[in-house]
Formats: C-alpha cells, structure tokens, sequence
C-alpha cells in the first residue's frame, strides 16, 4: 500500500516517532523512459513540496497536495514548493475539515498551501468541476520510485519528473480511482503513481485547457508481498469536482494555518499553556540538568509506564548522548495543535542551532507525556 509522508527535517533527531512509508511514476515495461520524462516536461504546473512529495498550482498563489504528507510534522518547519525549477516558500497550510490524520483514505485527503509570492509564468490548472470522470483520459505526473508493472517501484527517487497516462475506471462521492493494465490493455503510456508521488496532479485536459482531477493518494498493493505498483493494482485519489467549492471558499477567505497555531512567544519560566504547563516545566528541568537520571525520574513523573514493562531507568538510556550534544535549551516560544500537542522552539547554546520540542500528551487525565520528539528546527522570523 503506497502512501508518502514528507520528512519532518533533515537531520532530525526524533524520539518515539513511529516509522512512516513513501510513494513515482510505475510505467508498462514496454515504454521508454524518455517518453514519460518528456510528456511530464508538458505539465509545468506539477510541482514538488519539499522535492520530497507531488504538489499542483491551482491559483498564482495557491497550490494542493495530499493531506497525509505532512499532517504528521512539527511545527517551525520551512515548507517550500518547486515549481519551474523556482524555489517559493509557503506561507501556510490548510488540511481540508474533514480528514481523519493517518487515515488510509482517499475522500477528504487533501491541503492546500498558500504561497508567500505568486508563481510568474505558469499557468495554473483550473479545477475539474463536472461529475463525467468516469472512462476520461488522465496524465499522471511525478517524481517518486520509477519502476515497471513488473517490477513495482524500484531504488530511488528520481529527481526529474516523469509522467504516465491512464484512464478513470470508477468514480466515488469524493473518490476517483484508476487501475494498471497490463499490455496490451490500458493506454499507450499507461502507467500508475509511485513512491514519492503522494499530493501529485491527476490532469485532464479538453478544449485546449488543463484541469485538475484528482490528487494522488494511495495504491492497493503492499510492499510486504511486492503487490506494489504492479499491474492491476488500483491507485486511489481525491477527486476534485467533489472539493472544488471547499478550495474556492478557502482561497476567498484566505484563513489561518489549520496544522499549528501562530508561534507564541514565552513569557518567564512556566509560561506554557494549559495542561501542558507542568509537563514542559519538568522535562525541561530535567533536560537542562544534564543528566540522564533526571531524564529516568521525568520518565517515572510524567510518562505513562512502559508497554514492554521496562523500568524509567532503561527507558532513559542512550539521552546522555543527546544531553552531552546540545547542552542547555534555551525556549524561546510554541504553538499548539490542539489542547494535547505542543510544539517548543528551543535554542541550543552548545551546538548553536534552532530545535524543536514536541509533547503529545494523553487525551484522558492525568494528561501524562505520551511521546516527545526532538528536530533541528527553522529559526524564528
């Protein structure tokens, strides 16, 4: 099952983060490469997100991509798209209402992320409005793992995007999926979505102009057994017409980022909001100690007790090195996602850079520290 999840950082450091998956272009093996290479060089308004994940311009200052790429990061994160070989930053996120977070799930996978600066001279796809998918021609583009449908996605990445072709097979209240052929079925250039190209453009074009019909989300096969990518599996996406008035209302009302709130900056020790208050004083405490028993009895206060039955002690182990690395945080503000997440901007004296702290915190009392991630974080504006 292909899904593909943006990297939170380079770099990072991260604890008790639980391990992610990721989806490119899956050709006919009897299609040249240069032939995908060259018709995806058609789309210039197929981007990337961090040249990690698939993006569309919808608007000179708006783009979409798939929901599940990045409503698992942290905050103080620099997100940027690439379109045209053209850096622009984005200013910020908006997951659509509906999703369910992790869900391997089509209907409501989607976001959408407004520019800093509008994107010159490309023009944007209109957005797919009729309910008449079924059967219609479609050019999928990406940049993920290339691979044939006999093979399945294979090494890595590619950096240069690439393009198949395919055609609607069913149409869902907000789903449309296609299925991989085998030849001599399907379409000249027939082809699915790979790893790495999650949030990539579904694109049909009529009359001269290009729309957007979808938003790559998922395929049906499974790594595990290396169904993956290959033929007659089906690959699964957000369908546009069904989200066309959602986008439009968005872009109209231009509102705040839906994944973090705005950075807060602190006000004295104990500053922290809410139930978080007495969690972030104590691991800081700890953490600034120095000492990796400090890190045992913060475990013991305010983690709930160990799945494997291991002690506070063995829990803690292996944080000296961590200690000894960056020395001494320094907070500087947070955000919050919620009332049972916050994320803290830290500065690190000893190693000279911007870090980040998130506590997810147990939805029921006595609200104990469910996990705490660290990351090499974007300095402050």
């Amino acid at each position: 099952m292909r899904r593909a999840f943006l990297p939170c950082c380079l770099a990072a450091v991260i604890i008790c983060l639980a391990g992610s998956a990721a989806v490119a272009i899956i050709l006919r093996h009897d299609v040249e490469e240069a032939r995908s290479i060259a018709l995806a060089a058609k789309y210039p308004a197929a981007g990337t997100l961090q040249e990690q994940v698939g993006c569309t311009l919808i608007a000179p200052q708006w783009a979409v991509t798939a929901a599940h790429t990045v409503e698992s990061n942290p905050p103080f994160i620099n997100y940027y798209v690439v379109f045209g070989g053209a850096r622009y930053e984005v200013e910020k996120l908006i997951i659509h209402p509906a999703r369910v977070r992790d869900a391997v799930d089509s209907d409501n996978d989607i976001a959408l992320l407004k520019l800093k600066q509008p994107v010159n001279g490309i023009a944007p796809a209109l957005l797919y409005e009729k309910d008449d998918e079924a059967g219609k021609p479609v050019t999928i583009v990406g940049i993920g793992k290339l691979g044939t449908g006999l093979t399945g996605p294979v090494g890595e990445k590619t950096k240069v995007a690439h393009a198949a072709t395919n055609r609607i097979e069913a149409t869902f209240e907000k789903s449309l999926v296609v299925t991989f052929d085998a030849p001599p079925g399907g379409t000249e250039l027939e082809g699915i979505g790979g790893p790495g190209d999650s949030g990539g453009p579904i694109f049909y074009e009529e009359g001269g102009k290009l729309y957007l019909m979808g938003v790559s989300n998922f395929n049906s096969g499974d790594p595990a057994d290396k169904t993956e990518g290959r033929y007659h599996t089906l690959d699964g996406m957000c369908r546009i017409s069904s989200k066309r008035r959602w986008i439009q209302e968005i872009i109209a009302a231009d509102p705040p980022d839906t994944m973090w709130s705005p950075l807060k900056k602190l006000k004295g020790e104990g500053g922290w909001p809410g139930m978080a208050k007495e969690r972030a004083t104590a691991f800081f405490k700890a953490w600034n100690s120095g000492q990796e028993a400090m890190i045992a009895k913060f475990y013991a206060e305010h983690r709930p007790p160990s799945a494997q039955g291991l002690t506070p002690e063995a829990r803690a182990k292996g944080w000296q090195e961590l200690l000894d690395t960056y020395g001494a945080y320094r907070p500087y503000g947070y955000a919050q996602h919620g009332a049972y997440t916050l994320g803290v901007l830290v500065y690190s004296e000893r190693a000279k850079i911007w870090r980040g702290v998130l506590f997810e915190l147990e939805e029921s009392k006595p609200h104990r520290v469910r996990s705490i991630k660290m990351w090499d974080a974007a300095a402050p504006i």
